[in-house]
């Protein structure tokens, strides 16, 4: 251990990791290679492994008293670099990525240094263990750790913002995408994808558990979604999600339940999320099987002139049956809301007859419904009102399950699309579902701009749309942020659109895929403050501070310094 001369502590030989068993002078399977380095400031050996080595799991001791920052120094080479940290007391692991940048100025030659926790290091001791990714070449270098004393007086207020008011985030899940692609097939895997949000801005996670007509994982009573091997593309990474939940069935893992347990834990809201329609090859019934619709066209939404949409129609009441029946058993766990997702799932109301004749009897038989341009304000009228009957019997549903089981009612969410001509394709007649309390949450998300009047625009949100249509209600207002392309600076990119959206009312963002973007720590630190309404460009410009790269001048006994013979050039 080297002291810097500001008092930080630096840990720069990680040859002291125990066990010793674990470590060795060559890329052995099982085993870190100890690497010499000489960095621009100081000397050090660091782990390595290339590949699918797999090396053990290592423990570094601190041998520390007190609360510190921590920070940890990333190597990596031609390949993205990947590993797991944790502290002795921490519930999950931590992942970290680098994605590797072949900017042959800064190739081999630098290390990404990144924020990792706040903690009282008393007693603790560092955990490290490989990262894997699915499909991805990925190697496994830890080069040193930062360990920055902290003030009582900065404890007191880190302590302080970690109870405050700034919870406003939600993360969303795709809930099988993280199994496949990390291997995922216990709670202690689950874990990590939950409690690295616990001191953070966000408030909860918003977990996709149905697809249509089923559910991804088991739910007593309700029959799982079913994947013909070799249909669904890509096809590796879907066969990794079956082994995966294979073994979760073997072991008889509750799924359900262990989600609710660890966001508890963690102090967080689990909301069950609905894709509401989803999608595949044609036809559906063969690529993804259901006794319950197989070859029922009937079941299906309607074009005008008769033809099916791979969507379920909730003008069927035997439709609405069914999926009650899904939200039932997923209440009884006492989950805190349901997430009903229409990006690529909807619409849930088209031509089908029930809609005709329910238009019929609301405005005559003198128009017929399936002549009218599908924007017709009484079009958006019959089909919503349609859904708006689900709605009632959804909350009348799950409040008694929640309530039987001893729960409280769970809230209900609609995620949107990105105009009001979007949402008027799908059906949704959001500002009607709102002035009639049907629902608790409206998101508002920048999908959809092909079936709405932005196209090009992407990232827009018409939020004037979504202002108006919860206006004089008590539905709050949520909306969803994209990830940014990579030629804009993040920072300013989250911070610009989470400013947008606070002066407009809204009081929730949210992420989709947000397992996708949180293994990457410089982003992360961003995305993790913009809970913060309050000082936000502060925040961000901090949180921008704790990521920096910094140089190597010789790895392994080899130069690597750009300005003289970096080991590319022989590449």
């Amino acid at each position: 251990m080297q002291r810097k001369k500001n008092g930080e502590h630096l840990i720069s030989d990680l040859s002291v990791c125990r066990p010793a068993s674990a470590l060795g002078n060559k890329y052995t399977p099982g085993k870190w290679k100890l690497l010499p380095y000489e960095h621009e400031d100081f000397s050090g050996v660091m782990l390595g492994a290339i590949g699918s080595r797999d090396p053990a799991p290592v423990r570094l001791s601190l041998d520390l008293k007190g609360w510190h920052e921590v920070y940890v120094g990333i190597y990596h080479t031609f390949e993205a670099g990947a590993i797991r940290l944790r502290l002795s007391s921490d519930r999950a692991w931590r992942k970290f990525r680098v994605n590797v940048v072949y900017d042959f100025r800064k190739l081999m030659c630098v290390a990404n240094e990144y924020f990792w926790t706040a903690a009282d290091l008393t007693g603790e001791s560092i955990h490290i263990a490989p990262l894997a990714v699915f499909g991805r070449d990925t190697d496994n270098y830890v080069a040193y750790f930062r360990l920055v004393p902290m003030s009582a007086a900065k404890v007191r207020a880190l302590e302080k913002d970690r109870r405050g008011a700034s919870k406003r985030l939600y993360a969303m899940n795709d809930a099988t995408s993280m199994l496949g692609h990390y291997s995922i097939g216990d709670a202690d895997g689950l874990a990590e994808e939950i409690d690295l949000y616990r001191n953070s801005d966000f408030r909860g996670v918003c977990w996709e558990l149905f697809k249509g007509d089923q559910t991804e994982f088991p739910v007593p009573g309700v029959p799982r979604r079913n994947i013909p091997r070799n249909v669904i593309c890509p096809g590796r990474i879907y066969e990794e999600i079956r082994r995966m939940q294979a073994k979760m069935d073997r072991d008889g893992l509750d799924y359900l339940r262990v989600m609710r347990d660890l966001t508890r834990e963690a102090g967080l809201e689990l909301h069950v999320s609905h894709r509401m329609g989803h999608a595949s090859q044609v036809p559906y019934e063969e690529m993804i099987p259901t006794g319950f619709h197989q070859g029922k066209y009937d079941d299906y939404c309607h074009l005008a002139d008769g033809a099916p949409v791979q969507r379920f129609s909730y003008a069927k009441r035997h439709v609405q049956d069914k999926m009650l029946r899904l939200y039932e058993a997923a209440a009884a766990y006492g989950v805190d809301g349901f997430h009903l997702i229409f990006i690529r799932g909807g619409p849930a109301v088209m031509y089908e007859d029930e809609m005709v004749e329910c238009f019929r009897q609301a405005y005559g038989t003198r128009t017929d419904p399936r002549k009218l341009p599908l924007h017709d304000r009484r079009l958006l009228d019959v089909r919503g009102e349609i859904f708006a009957g689900y709605l009632r019997r959804l909350r009348t549903t799950v409040d008694a399950a929640a309530e039987k089981a001893g729960h409280q009612p769970p809230i209900l969410t609609v995620h949107g699309l990105t105009n009001a001509k979007a949402c008027a394709t799908f059906g949704l007649d959001l500002g009607a579902w709102a002035k009639q309390g049907l629902i608790d949450r409206i998101v508002a998300s920048p999908w959809g701009d092909q079936y709405g009047e932005n196209e090009g625009k992407w990232r827009h949100i018409d939020i004037d749309y979504y202002v108006d249509a919860v206006a004089g209600t008590k539905t709050e207002l949520g909306a969803e942020i994209w990830d940014p392309p990579a030629s804009l600076d993040c920072a300013e990119y989250y911070g610009e659109r989470a400013e947008l959206l606070y002066r407009n009312g809204v009081r929730n963002i949210y992420f989709w895929d947000n397992w996708a973007r949180h293994a990457f720590a410089d982003h992360y630190d961003v995305l993790s403050v913009l809970g913060h309404k309050r000082g936000l460009a502060r925040r961000l410009e901090a949180a921008v501070k704790k990521s920096s790269q910094t140089r190597m001048r010789k790895v392994g006994g080899v130069e690597v310094a750009p300005d003289r013979f970096p080991p590319w050039q022989s590449g």
